[in-house]
């Protein structure tokens, strides 16, 4: 049986138990007031938030920190590129495309891998890569956008071949 006790308030008053359960009722109609402050929550958006929830604009800010391997700033626009994906999620994945876009070694893609050892000054392959490691690579290659080849010589001559036989993909694939 339902009795109503108050118009907020609706009551079970025999459940079986011999105790009450009470429900809010909610009303048929929203005040005014209560549409107009919710319109207003979700018009006023700053320009900040706007730009930060907007990955194309984001890519042409980070743009601007496009690496030239000659110049004299390149390690400062690399860190500036690492502080801004670190101190934001929003800003991760444009602040590390620019930063991973242009590449002119493969010794960092190198590096991502555990089993790359340093030996005699040259970067080589020791062991086994687990295919967790391949994740890893492929996450951080998959952003690689240019890549200017030179001659390194700080990498065995054998490493890219261990590379292509354990890899069932290319290693650059946005090339």
């Amino acid at each position: 049986m339902l009795d109503i006790f108050d118009p907020q308030e609706q009551s079970i008053s025999d459940d079986g138990w011999g105790t009450s359960l009470y429900a809010p009722v909610t009303p048929l109609y929203a005040p005014v007031t209560d549409l107009l402050a919710k319109e207003e929550t979700h018009i006023k958006q700053s320009p900040q938030s706007l730009v930060f929830e907007n990955q194309d604009i984001l890519a042409l800010v980070f743009e601007n920190f496009t690496i030239d391997f000659g110049s004299s700033i390149f390690k400062v626009n690399q860190r500036d590129l690492l502080n801004a994906a670190l101190a934001c999620i929003a800003c991760t994945d444009p602040a590390m495309n620019t930063l991973w876009g242009n590449m002119d070694s493969f010794i960092p893609l190198l590096c991502l891998l555990p089993s790359c050892k340093v030996i005699n000054d040259k970067y080589i392959i020791s062991g086994a890569i687990c295919e967790q490691d391949w994740v890893q690579f492929d996450a951080y290659a998959r952003r690689i956008r240019s890549f200017t080849l030179k001659h390194d010589a700080k990498i065995a001559s054998h490493v890219f071949i261990q590379l292509m036989e354990h890899h069932r993909s290319p290693l650059l694939p946005a090339l």
